[in-house]
């Protein structure tokens, strides 16, 4: 299969444009931990969307997972917030 230039170049936008949106999520959900102390997954959701309203739950959902997988943010199954 071949790849034209037009697709390439339409392939690394979308991917710096990814790149670029898991760094702003993060930066949101850190600084909402930050500010406001422990969270439940509902209020990390609710600063998220205030940021970026047109992204679906489900992908912010996975953002918040994967912090959560790297260790960036813990989950505290008891209260059920976020650190």
């Amino acid at each position: 299969m071949k790849i034209t230039k037009k697709q390439l170049v339409c392939l690394i936008r979308e991917h710096l444009i990814q790149e670029r949106m898991d760094s702003d999520v993060y930066k949101i959900v850190i600084r909402a931990l930050n500010q406001g102390g422990p969270m439940t997954h509902q209020e990390l959701l609710a600063h998220v969307l205030h940021e970026f309203p047109n992204t679906s739950d489900e992908d912010i959902d996975e953002y918040i997972d994967t912090f959560e997988d790297d260790g960036e943010i813990i989950f505290d199954a008891t209260s059920q917030k976020y650190y």
